[in-house]
């Protein structure tokens, strides 16, 4: 099998919140917006476009894979806000009276093990990036961890091989071995035009591997710094 590199970085914070899929508001404080026990991709490229300046074409990530975990979650009482498109003005407004109550779930302490094919264009970014990177909202400030070489990334060796142990990652659905639950994620946005809600690039079927799963498919990698599992490096232009 030909050998390949990968850039290895390891982000943690304070705070995490991902959106839940399909859903859409809370309009009271008995019930709670729910968060995803791991990042969609599309918030992984958003959190590598804070940190190199601007939104980011999907040929420029290419691969990634990841391991996320966290300690616990948690439940905050915040108020919510709503917008809408004025389709003639063709902007986006607040709607006016329509503040409520809500509580919404949190990750408390997570952590993101994060590996990118596209070594040369990332390894700058992770040594200085432009903008503090975020697990999900502003307010979910992470910070970069600095490795055993002393720098915030490192390069490994990987090899391709045909079966492996995954675990706290996302991978594409039906994947026989795995349990979890299956949510519709947008595989990236298009988010170029100022004042315009952002296109949506393609929704697929993907699983949640919470537990760690036996699996047998294609773009896994055993990489040279982790035993424990190996990584399914996903491509989000597929």
């Amino acid at each position: 099998m030909a050998t390949h590199n990968f850039i290895y970085a390891c982000i943690s914070g304070w705070t995490a919140t991902f959106k839940m899929p399909l859903f859409y508001s809370n309009t009271g404080v008995k019930g709670s917006m729910p968060t995803m026990n791991i990042p969609p991709y599309t918030t992984i490229v958003g959190m590598l476009g804070n940190m190199v300046g601007r939104d980011l074409e999907p040929e420029e990530v290419k691969r990634i894979g990841f391991i996320f975990k966290y300690d616990k979650k948690g439940v905050d009482l915040e108020k919510l806000e709503s917008y809408t498109l004025d389709t003639e003005k063709n902007i986006i407004k607040r709607n006016i009276g329509t503040t409520n109550p809500t509580q919404r779930e949190f990750l408390i302490r997570p952590k993101l093990h994060i590996y990118l094919e596209n070594v040369d264009f990332f390894e700058s970014r992770f040594s200085e990036p432009f903008n503090i990177p975020c697990f999900g909202r502003s307010q979910d400030i992470a910070w970069i961890e600095t490795l055993t070489n002393g720098k915030q990334y490192e390069i490994v060796d990987a090899e391709e091989i045909q079966q492996g142990m995954v675990r706290n990652t996302l991978v594409p659905f039906p994947q026989e071995g795995t349990s979890g639950i299956i949510v519709p994620l947008a595989n990236y946005f298009n988010n170029f035009q100022l004042g315009h809600f952002r296109d949506v690039g393609g929704v697929d079927r993907y699983q949640v591997v919470s537990k760690p799963a036996l699996v047998k498919r294609s773009s896994l990698f055993k990489v040279s710094n982790r035993e424990d599992c190996v990584i399914y490096m996903h491509s989000i232009i597929g």
